[in-house]
């Protein structure tokens, strides 16, 4: 325990002043650990760097310089390396660097290679390393599509969808959407199924989008969760089952859905006031009939 001393305040008895000096010395550990982690992330960063210049550069022919012979297989590069690598992000990365990859993915891409045509696509499209254009970004991201690259389909649907560029079609979205949706791309199995629900670019068909946002809710598109708990709650394309409304409403909650934590609630609220069902007749408590 603390003493008073003369001055009216309190001395730390030798256990607080032992637990005082442990708590500084944990202290001037987790900044350690914490500068010795910044380093090393800067470091991982780097050589995330270095390994996708490595593998733009092998696209590219193995010399930036040259055009090479012949084009390289154009899915190659991408399944040898997805199941152990994830790229990292060009706008994450500085200005010089942005263009360094841009003038890589470019030679990558004349040559073929899908994931290079994606990439350099992408950097017209959002202006990263180099000077934005729709045009440019269609282009790139179109061949890299046509060779089946999933995320370059996505994209082209959302240029489509979205008018960038080009004149608005929802029907080109839909085909380019459902493209990436039989290749599992989650965020375009929920446009899929949005297009289906909303009878844009496709026949209205509540049931198929049922389908498609059930896929996509299983990998976890929060707006796909929310939307198939909707189509639950109100029967539309699927039978009205509260049950499963309730699940996928809380899926989406727990992730911060504000329309889904809303209506989970009212459900809850709902169920809490509804009056028990009446006991079928066989169930019902029999009577006496003696006096």
């Amino acid at each position: 325990a603390a003493n008073a001393d003369k001055n009216g305040g309190y001395a730390l008895d030798g256990g607080q002043e032992e637990l005082k000096s442990m708590i500084c010395s944990l202290g001037t550990e987790i900044r350690s650990i914490r500068s010795g982690l910044d380093e090393l992330i800067g470091v991982v960063k780097e050589q995330q760097f270095q390994l996708e210049k490595d593998l733009l550069h092998k696209a590219a022919g193995g010399n930036p310089l040259s055009s090479g012979p012949g084009p390289v297989r154009s899915m190659s590069l991408s399944r040898a390396t997805s199941s152990v690598y994830r790229p990292p992000s060009p706008s994450a990365m500085p200005p010089a660097q942005q263009q360094e990859m841009s003038a890589l993915c470019r030679l990558g891409a004349e040559r073929g290679d899908a994931r290079s045509q994606f990439q350099l696509g992408t950097g017209y499209l959002y202006g990263r390393g180099l000077d934005q254009s729709f045009e440019e970004a269609l282009i790139w991201l179109r061949k890299a599509a046509d060779q089946g690259h999933s995320k370059a389909q996505y994209s082209v649907g959302n240029i489509f969808f979205h008018g960038r560029g080009v004149e608005t079609s929802e029907e080109e979205a839909f085909n380019w959407y459902r493209k990436a949706a039989m290749q599992g791309h989650a965020k375009a199995q929920f446009m899929t199924g949005s297009c289906l629900e909303n009878g844009k670019g496709a026949e209205q068909d509540l049931a198929e989008a049922s389908k498609w946002y059930r896929k996509s809710a299983e990998q976890g598109i929060v707006d796909a969760q929310h939307k198939l708990a909707l189509l639950y709650k109100e029967g539309r394309g699927v039978p009205r089952t509260g049950g499963e409304a309730a699940w996928w409403f809380l899926k989406a909650a727990d992730q911060g859905h504000a329309g889904a934590a809303s209506n989970l609630g009212e459900m809850y609220k709902l169920a809490s006031t509804r009056a028990p069902p009446p006991l079928s007749q066989d169930l019902q408590p029999k009577r006496s009939n003696s006096p």
